[in-house]
């Protein structure tokens, strides 16, 4: 078990065996555990474990809403049933509507149930193991208009 540092909260973060005894992290010279740098006209920030491969998403889950929440941005969507580890969710902005893209690394089936942040529809369906899927939700008709995978 890992106990990572992220300002002034402390994420524990939970590596299985095999990916601790392969694990790699950052070592910064002060020994802290997450570094911001300025790059042209914004920042990049560097953290020290990588909180992806942690068993479960809170890790992440905690990192990125952290820099989110400093950022002053918001999800694109919210989890009406927290995904587990192994399942990603992807929310991109075009003009007219949001295209989510779900992607599934799990030996099981998983339910998935979201809400767009942006028109409040709800995403909830059965994601298949190990596989992809499709969403694009229209912002004018707050309807999904688009779907593949499901």
């Amino acid at each position: 078990m890992h106990t990572a540092g992220l300002s002034d909260s402390k994420v524990v973060i939970n590596f299985r065996q095999q990916s601790q005894s392969w694990l790699e992290f950052l070592k910064f010279p002060d020994d802290s555990q997450e570094k911001e740098v300025s790059l042209g006209k914004g920042k990049v920030r560097f953290y020290a474990y990588p909180v992806e491969l942690a068993e479960s998403n809170d890790a992440a889950r905690e990192v990125y809403g952290r820099f989110l929440r400093e950022l002053q941005l918001a999800w694109s969507f919210s989890e009406k049933r927290n995904l587990p580890a192994g399942v990603l969710a992807y929310a991109a902005e075009l003009d007219e509507g949001v295209l989510y893209i779900f992607e599934s690394e799990r030996n099981e089936d998983t339910e998935i149930d979201l809400q767009d942040s942006t028109s409040g529809v709800d995403l909830k369906f059965q994601l298949k193991s190990e596989h992809a899927a499709l969403v694009v939700v229209e912002k004018r008709s707050k309807q999904i208009v688009a779907k593949y995978g499901f």
